[in-house]
């Protein structure tokens, strides 16, 4: 008997068939591919996330402040675009204001060079405070007005709550107002996205044409 010679396969049909064996009963390529190929996309808003770091920062510090979440949330973006205090206040409504932004701005953390300018010497204050005297009492041993040393007291003891935390809270409100906003390591809420543009498709949709098993 005469052996009939086989015809070569194209090279649609060569990827055709070797699609079909790979995928033979068996689903677990294709979802393997979704796993690993792709691209994320963040829906997470980046202001809810200021609001969640806020709301932390209520809880474990017990934040006092007349200003609401969302003109709080104002004043962490208008802080790192730069924004003085006053300017902060004005954003909000009232320009005399601006001593409420400050107190709450150190409240969160979030701290200028001028907070510890001063023509008297601060640690002498801060060791002042840390022996356990009053405001009055550290304001006449270094000659200056109660209402400037507790203003200081305030300063330098939110200082020390960021520094405990290793300024956590300055470093995650900066990320969050960068321009960049949340990446994907950062945001464990990112959706995923499948790419499933990686040729094969397009192979096989080619074949289709030819194809009856793809008709």
């Amino acid at each position: 008997m005469q052996s009939v010679e086989k015809k070569p396969m194209t090279d649609v049909e060569d990827l055709t068939s070797i699609y079909m064996d790979v995928s033979r009963g068996d689903t677990t390529t294709t979802e393997r591919q979704e796993d690993q190929r792709g691209r994320w996309n963040s829906n997470t808003n980046a202001d809810q996330q200021i609001r969640s770091t806020i709301k932390e920062m209520h809880e474990r510090y017990n934040l006092s402040t007349q200003l609401s979440t969302d003109q709080l949330v104002t004043l962490v973006r208008a802080f790192f675009k730069g924004e003085g205090d006053t300017a902060i206040a004005r954003q909000l409504g009232d320009s005399s204001l601006d001593r409420t932004v400050t107190r709450a701005r150190l409240g969160l953390h979030l701290f200028r060079e001028r907070d510890t300018t001063a023509d008297f010497d601060l640690e002498t204050l801060s060791e002042c405070f840390e022996a356990g005297n009053s405001g009055a009492e550290c304001a006449r041993q270094l000659d200056i007005a109660a209402s400037t040393a507790n203003q200081y007291r305030r300063i330098l003891s939110a200082q020390q709550e960021a520094k405990r935390v290793e300024n956590t809270y300055y470093e995650r409100f900066r990320r969050l107002c960068s321009a960049e906003g949340t990446t994907e390591a950062e945001d464990p809420d990112a959706e995923f996205e499948p790419d499933f543009d990686d040729g094969l498709a397009d192979a096989v949709a080619g074949a289709g044409a030819d194809n009856p098993q793809f008709q």
